[in-house]
Order: structure tokens, then sequence, then C-alpha cells
């Protein structure tokens, strides 16, 4: 009796699985792929100063291929496909649009800094462009020819996007992909697949980021009374400056500025830059503020990179424009008891870009 009931169980298990294998779709063993050749790009000085959503490079270019093709030995592919779906598969949206031809087309960013992408498609033989939209979930285009192959025109263009690229040559990785799927309406036991990839793309940058107009800034922040000094509460405020900082930037750049202790190894995460002689503790320090942020800049060192205690400044809109930016200087009272002291402090700003 046991013998029974464990060969029926498993009699079951099998033809249950032998009926979902027989619904199961599988793909064609053909795969299209239409290539965008491999190209050069210059960056330099003009390039920098456009702003972001303009075309660089050769402007827009247009290539043709097989987007979706049938094994027409196989008699179950001999139908004519009726849609189909196209996505770009980058994630790498800017909110960017460009137009072409009428047509609003997004504008990706590519991996590496300042360089994007926009593209769109049509069916071969027809006059009206779509964009090539990002989505797991792609529009569905009905084919106005039917057939057993869909030949595809892709639009593709280089386009400025935020930030520089780094000095140099750099060689970007197809950057740009998108994904198809074609469907016939008789038989939906198969599907079609096809690619658009770019090539390789090797670009030459000249261009720089932002030139620094003010290397040094001395600010005096007064001479203060020590009993006036002695009646504030801890934390307080005395002594004001405003200095500010002159660059000239490109554009579609994000600037960002952390601080640092001259002379001596950071105290990272604290809002207040110590005096120079500080040995006796005078119980007052220095902060800094960027035009009428109430919140002090926090010491992040003097490293490039764009880390936790970097602060966003501006972004540039303009290429070659001079920018000044203001900053507050302030010392604060850390002490209960204020000693004197020449109330010296040095430290150094760090600018970074993105």
């Amino acid at each position: 009796m046991h013998r029974l009931i464990s060969k029926t169980q498993f009699i079951l298990f099998v033809l249950g699985l032998l009926f979902s294998c027989m619904n199961m779709a599988r793909a064609s063993d053909i795969s299209p792929d239409i290539d965008i050749p491999d190209s050069k790009l210059s960056f330099g000085t003009a390039e920098a100063e456009m702003a972001s959503g303009e075309i660089i490079g050769e402007g827009w270019q247009i290539y043709s291929g097989i987007a979706c093709d049938s094994n027409l030995n196989n008699p179950n592919e001999r139908e004519n496909f009726e849609y189909f779906m196209i996505r770009d598969g980058s994630s790498r949206e800017t909110g960017l649009t460009i137009n072409y031809d009428g047509v609003s087309f997004p504008v990706y960013a590519s991996t590496v800094k300042g360089i994007g992408y926009a593209w769109g498609f049509r069916e071969e033989g027809q006059r009206k462009w779509q964009p090539l939209l990002h989505g797991t979930n792609g529009l569905k285009y009905e084919i106005h020819k039917p057939s057993p192959r869909l030949n595809l025109e892709i639009a593709y263009a280089r386009v400025r996007v935020d930030g520089i690229p780094p000095l140099g040559k750099t060689n970007i990785t197809r950057d740009a992909r998108a994904f198809i799927q074609c469907y016939k309406m008789d038989n939906k036991n198969i599907t079609y697949y096809g690619y658009v990839s770019n090539g390789y793309t090797d670009l030459t940058s000249t261009a720089s980021t932002c030139e620094i107009d003010t290397r040094r800034l001395n600010v005096d922040l007064g001479e203060h009374d020590l009993n006036e000094v002695n009646k504030l509460s801890t934390g307080s405020h005395f002594g004001s400056a405003e200095e500010n900082v002159d660059m000239r930037c490109n554009a579609g750049i994000r600037v960002y500025v952390s601080i640092g202790e001259y002379g001596r190894t950071p105290s990272i995460g604290r809002d207040v830059i110590e005096l120079t002689d500080n040995s006796n503790s005078p119980g007052y320090g220095v902060q800094v503020f960027h035009r009428d942020d109430p919140t002090p800049l926090k010491i992040g060192g003097d490293s490039n990179v764009i880390g936790k205690y970097h602060r966003f400044l501006f972004r540039s809109e303009q290429g070659n424009k001079l920018y000044s930016v203001p900053f507050i200087f302030k010392y604060i009272k850390t002490a209960n008891t204020v000693k004197p002291s020449s109330g010296n402090a040095a430290l150094t700003m760090t600018f970074v870009y993105d």
C-alpha cells in the first residue's frame, strides 16, 4: 500500500513537469544586433562652454539594420511580425531632452562625465521618428509593414551633459545599449530578440574645469575686548568678515568645497578651526559659512573626492563665466572663559568638481 501511494505521487509530479515544459515559450536562435560603429570624440574648450543638452561631436547620425529576424527554415517561424517593444538599457536618464526632426528625445548620460547621448528609432520606410525610452516595460509599437523581418533606422548623437571629462584620452566602452522584443500574433511560443549598441568611443579631452583666481585670503576679524567676550555664552559668535573666492568655470559643473586645518592633522567632522596658538586653550576658534547658510562648514580635509563633508556651492550655467563665491568667517566662543590670544587661524579650502 505504501508503494502504491509513493508511485502515484511520483507519476503526478512527472506529468505536471512535462505539462509545464510544453507551455514554455522559447527564444528564436537568431538575435540580430544593429551596430553603431566605433568613433572618435574631442572635448575641448568649445565643448566645455556649451550648455548641457547641446549636440557635440559629428552631430546626428543615421544607422539602419535588422532588428528582429525569423529562421525561415523553421515552419513555425514563417509568420509575419505584428508589433515590437524597444527600450534603452542604460538606466542613466539625465532629465534633459533634445529635439530632432520635430521629436523630443531623452538624453542619457554615458559612463564618462560631460558626455551623453540621445537616440530614437523608426521602422524602415516610415517618416516619423520615435524617442527611445527607458523602462522595464517598454511601449508596444505596431509594425506598419508586417514581415518575417523587422528593419529599423536609428538616429544617434553625442550630447553635452553636466561635468567635464578627465584630461587626456579615455575609451568609452559601448555605453549605449537598447533591447528589442518582437511578437507574432499567431505564434506566441517563440520570442524574438534584437539589440542596438554603439561601439567604442575614443575620447580626447583638453578642457579644464574651473580656474581659481583667488589663491589667498587674508581675513581680518578685528580686535575684541576680553571682558566683553567673556560675558557671552558659550557658542556665541563675535567678529565677522566676508570674503569672496573668484573662479572661472566651464558650463555644467557642480562645484563643492571642503575646508582643512593648515599645518596640522585635520579634525574631520568638526566645524571649528582651532587657533594656531592653541597651546594655552584660548577658549575660542573660527567658523566658516557659505553665504547666508546658517550651518558652518565642517572640516573635511584636502581630499579631491566628493565626500560627506563637502558642501555644494553652485552649478555653473555658462562657460568661461566669473563666479564670486562668498564666505563668512566668525569667531566662536568654545569655553566659559576666553584667554588672551593673537586670534590667528590658518585653513585650506579645497574645491572639487562634478
